[in-house]
């Protein structure tokens, strides 16, 4: 993948991520998770393994995207290089 579509994967993961709604949604499955963690029967360990999956993915879910922009940050970074060496490479070449 090049690095202008890394940097527009970010900002597109970006702003999902930060939607409201997103958010909410997220905020809320984990709550439940954790809710039904605490209510969960000592001996139902099929139910507690399937809310910590589920907490866990969760989870995982707003890692990707954090990732997604972490690596688009990086990749604007690369490009603003480029184009500062491609300038110099001009000037000097003037």
């Amino acid at each position: 993948m090049g690095l202008e579509q890394e940097v527009w994967n970010a900002e597109r993961a970006r702003q999902i991520i930060e939607d409201p709604l997103v958010q909410k949604a997220l905020d809320e499955m984990e709550k439940v998770c954790t809710d039904n963690l605490e209510q969960c029967p000592i001996n139902d360990a099929a139910l507690r393994d399937r809310l910590w999956m589920l907490f866990c993915t969760t989870r995982r879910f707003r890692r990707v995207f954090v990732e997604m922009m972490e690596t688009g940050k990086l990749a604007q970074a690369e490009l603003n290089q480029q184009s500062k060496l491609k300038s110099l490479k001009q000037a000097i070449w003037r």
